[in-house]
């Protein structure tokens, strides 16, 4: 046993690597099992969806060739000529006798019209005073409540919630529906009755009853979410909202899968209704799971071959490189003894031993660097102490400009002044960031002594927006810039020539653009030197600015360059605009 691990400690790191990469594909397989599954259950639930709402279609047309059945008898109860005779009768006062012969006669056309329908239990014809005729179930007087929903329908059909009533023969209990419809005038198409026709709710379940199997449930409800006929007899005249099934389907078709429920529905357009089947997830794909059962066995199969994997390559490999990288850890606190961590031969082995020559190595370095350390120090101390001090040189060239004053030379007193302010601005105690105010004052003492220089030659024109002047910007942006305009752009140009700089805000950005109507460059050679390593002294000043602001504000910052030969060239700067000194 012994042999054999130290067989497995001397083996190569590449060995260790295409052991542990068998490791690592038993991950990528589970998740490609998993995923597998997931679209096999998804594919074949979507395809068990589609074809209960298929079955359930045929259902609904079922249901509509016996809504439609009903609607017809009570079209032609209500345009039959004996009825319409029987109900004008009643609403003239007609002899009693008149009227039971009358009656007759519509029973009889009643009796035609409704033929084998058993399904219609009862009808009655009914104005606003009382009751006109009856065939089937009796009752003494009708429910008027809804006569004014009748008179605004104008002759359209209209269903009833589920009434539950007994019959006045046989005493029996059953659920009612009713389909009420205004009478019209055949004439003149004026309301003058309304009829209702009953129909048993247990007929209306018999048209779904062989479509229900296992623990699945079906409902029908109208227009109003209220159920009318339900397999489970509880659910019956219930809102939606109580039925605890999620919210009522908006569209006329399709499916929702809601955690162990699978709702199913198909509207039926000539009522309003919906028909709607309840099932559960368990039920309606257990079919389906026998493919999952498959793959959660592969599954855990290779769980357990990578687990047996991962144990070897934790105990050879990753123990050993966990123990390494602690001790290269104790580097931090100054401990440079590194221990032995692993007695093998491979590649790990050697790390350890390499890694212990370069501690050591590392030692030995940073005394040396000590020590070089201190050497600069002392020698950075003995060149601070040769420079000027700026204020000497502050004084002196104020020294030098009140002489002038006195000797009333008044342009050199300007050109000094200028010149010390330049430098004040240029040191500014260290600090790298000022106004934009400061910005163009600094310019502009540089323009002056430029202009002493140039003469008519140059004509410098600042346009800065007021709103911009209290932001924070890196110090020495613009001056060099406008300095680049009179080098490479006005002073080859006879004549000379005019720089224009504008300064201004757009949201929460600052732009300056410098531009002149010099020689001009080539654009594409300029920009390949800004984006090249190296220095170019022709694009150094340029190249210094972009490379501050970057690393200053980030990449999306800096300078851009534009520049056409004999036309000009333009420079443009984007800044974040803040207000706040950071």
């Amino acid at each position: 046993m012994r042999k054999i691990r130290k067989y497995i400690n001397d083996l190569g790191i590449n060995q260790k690597f295409i052991v542990s990469l068998l490791c690592f594909l038993i991950i990528p397989l589970i998740i490609l099992l998993f995923i597998v599954n997931y679209n096999i259950r998804q594919s074949m639930n979507t395809k068990t969806c589609e074809t209960n709402l298929e079955i359930l279609k045929q259902t609904r047309n079922g249901i509509t060739n016996f809504i439609n059945d009903i609607k017809l008898v009570s079209l032609n109860v209500g345009t039959d000529d004996d009825v319409q005779v029987l109900i004008k009768m009643y609403n003239t006062d007609a002899q009693a006798s008149e009227k039971e012969k009358q009656r007759v006669n519509t029973s009889f056309q009643v009796r035609r019209d409704l033929g084998a329908r058993e399904s219609i239990r009862s009808i009655s014809i009914f104005n606003e005073d009382e009751i006109i005729y009856q065939y089937g179930d009796y009752v003494l007087e009708e429910d008027r409540q809804f006569i004014p929903v009748l008179k605004e329908m104008d002759g359209i059909p209209l269903w009833s919630p589920v009434h539950e009533g007994k019959t006045t023969s046989y005493g029996a209990s059953y659920n009612k529906i009713y389909l009420l419809q205004a009478i019209k005038d055949m004439r003149t198409f004026k309301v003058i009755a309304y009829e209702r026709l009953t129909v048993d709710e247990a007929d209306l379940r018999e048209q779904y009853k062989g479509l229900l199997e296992g623990d699945s449930k079906l409902v029908i409800v109208d227009e109003q979410g209220t159920v009318l006929s339900a397999s489970d007899r509880e659910l019956l005249g219930k809102d939606w909202d109580k039925v605890d099934m999620g919210e009522l389907p908006e569209n006329s078709a399709g499916y929702r899968v809601s955690g162990d429920r699978v709702l199913t529905w198909y509207g039926i357009e000539q009522s309003g209704w919906k028909v709607i089947k309840i099932d559960t997830a368990r039920y309606l794909f257990r079919n389906n799971m026998v493919g999952s059962g498959i793959i959660m066995v592969c599954i855990l199969l290779t769980a357990i071959f990578g687990a047996v994997f991962m144990l070897i390559q934790r105990r050879t490999l990753i123990t050993p490189v966990v123990k390494l990288s602690k001790e290269a850890k104790n580097f931090k606190k100054e401990n440079f003894k590194m221990p032995i961590c692993t007695d093998s031969n491979d590649e790990i082995g050697t790390l350890n031993q390499n890694l212990t020559l370069m501690v050591e190595y590392i030692q030995d370095l940073i005394l040396t660097q000590y020590e070089n350390k201190l050497k600069r120090r002392e020698i950075e101390l003995k060149y601070m102490q040769s420079q000027i001090n700026p204020h000497f040189l502050y004084n002196t060239l104020d020294s030098i400009r009140w002489m002038a004053v006195m000797e009333d030379k008044q342009e050199i007193a300007e050109q000094v002044e200028a010149l010390s302010d330049i430098f004040r601005h240029a040191l500014s105690g260290g600090k790298e960031m000022v106004t934009v105010k400061k910005e163009i004052e600094h310019l502009k003492n540089y323009i002056l002594i430029q202009k002493n220089r140039f003469g008519d030659r140059l004509q410098v024109d600042i346009q800065v927006q007021d709103s911009t002047q209290e932001c924070w910007v890196l110090k020495l942006i613009l001056q060099p810039l406008v300095e680049n305009a009179i080098v490479h752009g006005l002073e080859k140009k006879m004549e000379g020539g005019t720089v224009y700089v504008s300064v201004k805000r757009d949201g929460n950005r600052l732009y300056y653009q410098v531009e002149d109507d010099g020689v001009g460059t080539d654009e594409q050679l300029i920009n390949s030197y800004l984006h090249e390593d190296g220095e170019e002294h022709n694009v150094f000043a340029l190249k210094n600015i972009d490379e501050r602001i970057k690393l200053k504000y980030g990449a999306d910052y800096g300078l851009s360059f534009h520049s056409t030969v004999g036309v000009g060239t333009r420079v443009e700067i984007c800044l974040p605009f803040t207000t706040e000194k950071s």
